[in-house]
């Protein structure tokens, strides 16, 4: 059997009771645990699905960061991004047909067979964070599979009951379960284990949790001026910026473009976003540029973390091809990683790690 991490350790470790200040800030403990009880250090070990074949082919390291995204009204912790569905039981739910055209549906989850830390956390509370820092806590009361799909036109008017056949003669809308059944054949490459919440306090605008007490930066904060000059001045020195400055040019020579901006990450009157916050008592810089304004239009995105040293700014991460909102920068073991809404970046991760939603038809 191979062996494939997860996001176990979230909650294993968040489920533990710690006095420490940055356990009190970053950790979680479980509701019926005192400060009088042992605390218990945990490793971050490959967890493997007990009894069960693993689907996935290639391993990654496991992130100190976890996922939170929201559907139907309320939060989900994400524990595996690539879960063994022979773990499946049941049928399908609906969980949502109304987050902006995207469906929600969720399967129950074998707990006899399901990783130890992940059946574990049931019961745990939880903290949450943005990028402005911690925002609520949760109480993990459960753990499902669920899947989003964006289905294309002819099925989004079907399953809203508008649907009309070759006679143009009225279509029913399927059942709950119909559309259960049918959402859940679509949501293939999209279908996260994730621990189910119930929230103390907002947590509506929380995008993600640590999986245990490491060292995370405080609140992400707009750049000031300067910063924001010395910040773009070395973006615009980096190779991946040129590149894309070469590709701006090529489109505008092709396209006789008579709209281009003078760079390519203000073309669509686009602006980079400058961004700033401390880790370790360190300084860092974020900026992300990023223009797209439609099919066939231009398109290009480069995102570059900057330590603040003596010397000037240093390189930190460079993310070609992808441009998001800093949530926050956590300590790992090798290095920093990197968390965006429903997404995120390991310290020694060659691509970004996002949550799909499944779509269906063109978006142009």
């Amino acid at each position: 059997m191979k062996t494939r991490f997860s996001f176990g350790l979230v909650l294993a470790v968040l489920g533990v009771a710690c006095s420490s200040p940055m356990a009190d800030d970053l950790g979680a403990s479980r509701e019926d645990v005192h400060e009088s009880d042992p605390v218990v250090t945990l490793e971050a070990p490959a967890f493997a699905v007990d009894e069960a074949p693993v689907e996935s082919e290639v391993a990654k390291a496991p992130l100190e960061s976890a996922l939170v995204f929201h559907t139907g009204g309320r939060p989900y912790l994400v524990l595996d991004e690539a879960p063994n569905l022979a773990l499946a039981l049941g049928k399908p739910e609906v969980v949502s047909a109304k987050d902006e055209g995207i469906y929600a549906v969720k399967r129950a989850v074998d707990l006899d067979h399901a990783a130890k830390a992940h059946v574990g956390a049931i019961g745990s509370r939880v903290r949450l964070r943005n990028a402005t820092g911690a925002v609520c806590e949760a109480i993990v009361d459960g753990l499902a599979f669920v899947g989003r799909v964006s289905p294309d036109g002819e099925a989004t008017t079907r399953w809203a009951g508008e649907g009309r056949d070759e006679n143009d003669k009225p279509i029913a809308a399927p059942s709950r379960d119909e559309l259960a059944d049918e959402a859940w054949d679509m949501v293939d490459g999209s279908v996260v284990l994730a621990a189910t919440l119930r929230p103390i306090g907002a947590c509506k605008d929380a995008t993600f949790a640590t999986t245990r007490a490491m060292p995370t930066s405080a609140a992400i904060t707009t750049a000031d001026d300067t910063t924001s000059a010395s910040a773009l001045t070395a973006l615009r020195a980096m190779p991946e910026y040129a590149q894309h400055a070469t590709e701006y040019l090529e489109f505008a020579r092709e396209t006789e473009s008579t709209e281009t901006a003078a760079r390519w990450e203000q073309h669509a009157e686009a602006s980079p976003r400058v961004t700033t916050t401390t880790l370790d008592g360190a300084r860092y810089v974020f900026v992300a540029a990023g223009t797209g304004a439609g099919c066939g239009d231009f398109g290009a995105e480069l995102s570059v973390l900057f330590r603040e040293t003596d010397h000037g700014l240093e390189v930190v991460r460079v993310l070609d091809g992808f441009t998001g909102e800093l949530q926050g920068v956590v300590a790992g073991e090798e290095g920093v990683e990197l968390v965006f809404p429903e997404s995120h970046v390991g310290s020694k991760d060659t691509e970004v790690r996002r949550l799909e939603v499944r779509t269906y038809g063109c978006s142009c």
